[in-house]
């Protein structure tokens, strides 16, 4: 065999070996065969629907990329939304869709602590996020997320967050909230029906007779 041989029967000895090959291939889009079968779910689903961004999302990689880890978040796919974080830590824009209540990614993260995730939506300014994210917070006694929340949104929180953090006892959450954002406690909860309030702000009639401003008697 010739030295001007080698490099052809190399590239030939990975490209007739199925294994080496099928690892090669997997990787061409920067991300594991787990998480590119992820992408591939949810780029047929957008393919399928009706939704108006349709075309504007499957033809920008960062926004498909936003996309996927916004309906990560909403799944409750902790485990597949921390690797697509691993993977790509970079290269992300918001989906234009408004009018879904996914692009509220932060208020599900919020709600169910995930504080990494929620951190990172914030910085990649991925998703929207209300009164909701904090109220929901406090109501969990989650300070740490609280205090995220408060230091790096603006949104704040409403009267619910100072009501359900005492209804369940959350005393170190409450005392944060009245040294920090008294001016919450004027602020009706959301009344979008997307925000639906929360279940024991609906049942304690007690709670919401203090919601004058929002008109509630």
């Amino acid at each position: 065999m010739t030295t001007s041989n080698v490099p052809s029967s190399a590239a030939m000895a990975v490209l007739t070996n199925a294994p080496l090959m099928g690892l090669a291939m997997a990787y061409q889009d920067g991300v594991t065969p787990e998480l590119a079968k992820v992408f591939a779910m949810y780029r047929r689903r957008m393919q399928l629907s009706l939704v108006p961004q349709k075309k504007q999302i499957l033809g920008d990689v960062a926004m498909m990329r936003g996309h996927v880890l916004l309906k990560l978040v909403e799944k409750g796919d902790v485990v597949m939304a921390r690797e697509l974080q691993r993977q790509r830590p970079a290269g992300y824009t918001r989906p234009p869709r408004t009018e879904s209540s996914y692009i509220y990614g932060l208020n599900t993260a919020a709600a169910r602590g995930q504080l990494d995730i929620v951190r990172f939506l914030h910085e990649h300014d991925l998703a929207k996020c209300s009164t909701k994210a904090m109220d929901d917070a406090a109501a969990n006694g989650d300070l740490a997320m609280v205090q995220y929340l408060h230091e790096h949104r603006r949104e704040g929180c409403s009267l619910a967050g100072f009501i359900l953090a005492e209804k369940h006892g959350h005393r170190e959450v409450l005392d944060y909230l009245i040294a920090h954002r008294p001016q919450d406690q004027n602020k009706c909860p959301p009344a979008d029906p997307q925000f639906v309030l929360h279940p024991l702000l609906t049942s304690a009639t007690d709670a919401l007779a203090t919601l004058p401003a929002c008109g509630v008697q």
